[in-house]
């Protein structure tokens, strides 16, 4: 099974779709050691921007929600955070790794075949592009999977 991240906008841009740019498979893949590497700079964890509906999560296990469950809200994250946290990531493996390069803790910069960063770099850089857009648009954003 392939799990990935992918950015959500709100207000959508009419004929935009985000998820066309953002593979997201690397993130998924390296969320736990950028979520390492978010605190260790001091910025907001890549997962803080992830929100989904109760309908949403069940649906991912072929579940309907029970009745006696109440729907928890979505969070939309303003763009510039999340710029904030996506370029400070990518400005640190460029500092301290290069791209491309294999590393299992960027924070530490030693080498491990565990998670390729060249791929989850292009995911950061794509992230960032989105952003940039959903900002220059007003729109807002979260972070959704797809399993």
């Amino acid at each position: 099974m392939s799990v990935a991240y992918f950015p959500v906008l709100f207000p959508e841009i009419p004929g935009y779709d985000p998820s066309v740019f953002v593979s997201g498979k690397a993130l998924a893949h390296a969320m736990p050691a950028l979520d390492l590497l978010a605190h260790e700079l001091g910025v907001p964890e890549l997962m803080s921007f992830y929100s989904e509906s109760l309908a949403e999560s069940f649906g991912h296990i072929g579940e309907e929600v029970p009745d006696d469950m109440l729907e928890t809200p979505i969070t939309w994250t303003d763009a510039e955070d999340g710029l904030h946290t996506v370029r400070a990531i990518v400005q640190h493996l460029l500092t301290c790794v290069g791209v491309p390069l294999l590393v299992k803790d960027p924070s530490n910069c030693r080498p491990d075949e565990t998670v390729v960063w060249e791929r989850v770099f292009e995911d950061l850089k794509q992230l960032e592009t989105v952003l940039v857009t959903a900002k220059n648009h007003g729109s807002k954003f979260r972070l959704k999977i797809d399993m």
